[in-house]
């Protein structure tokens, strides 16, 4: 299958509904770009309250980790812009942050670079895990389960 800037893509969860992803395209530095939502039927997808992933896409489309439902135009762009952490014993040390001016370590993030996508890919299992509600270290001041 060819994946195309806005298909849609969902998983059934455990602790029920599904998570419905839109494929954005690829980050240059990170890869394939998702972006991910809880949802009720599998079908309608909010961006207020989605979130954006690196996600290996064709192997999970291979190994039937996910299923198609639809085409559709991305409902954002991938972004220039993120958060890359540096974790040593599930503690943030400090961040990498990479934009138009290039890649930075910063000790304390603004308020503005908290609010950029954190960059790092999630396995199947790990974005599984943030959805069922499971607190992901680096997801926990996030509550996306719900």
């Amino acid at each position: 299958m060819h994946i195309l800037a806005g298909d849609y893509f969902r998983f059934p969860t455990e602790v029920g509904g599904f998570v419905l992803m839109q494929y954005l395209g690829v980050h240059p530095l990170m890869g394939d770009c998702v972006t991910c939502c809880k949802s009720i039927d599998g079908i309608e997808f909010s961006i207020r309250t989605s979130h954006v992933f690196f996600y290996p896409m064709e192997l999970n489309i291979r190994k039937k980790n996910i299923e198609y439902c639809q085409r559709g135009s991305p409902c954002m762009a991938v972004p220039a812009a993120i958060r890359r952490p540096f974790v040593l014993d599930k503690k943030v040390v400090y961040w990498f942050v990479d934009d138009n001016k290039g890649t930075r370590r910063v000790e304390q993030l603004s308020k503005e670079e908290l609010g950029l996508p954190i960059g790092t890919a999630v396995s199947h299992a790990v974005l599984k895990e943030i959805y069922e509600g499971v607190r992901w270290f680096l997801f926990e001041e996030v509550n996306i389960s719900a």
